[in-house]
């Protein structure tokens, strides 16, 4: 896509298109993020799962995995 303007311009109108194919990337993800975290507090409010006590690990199973092993205690995972 090459944007009208003097000679030479095909150079600059590339680079244009360009950053806002980037600009239009970064919104679409900033986008989507969004929507996850609003989709997970929408589970957390309908499963009444506001409030997670001390000591659990709370949709960040890495953490969970490396707690266990280094307390040497088991886990008990629940995947809803």
């Amino acid at each position: 896509m090459y944007f009208s303007g003097p000679a030479g311009s095909r150079v600059k109108g590339a680079r244009k298109e360009k950053i806002m194919r980037k600009g239009i990337a970064l919104a679409l993800a900033v986008a989507c993020v969004s929507m996850a975290q609003d989709r997970k507090d929408a589970l957390r409010e309908s499963l009444k799962d506001t409030a997670v006590g001390a000591g659990w690990f709370y949709d960040d199973l890495e953490a969970g995995t490396a707690e266990a092993k280094k307390s040497g205690k088991p886990m008990l995972v629940v995947f809803r």
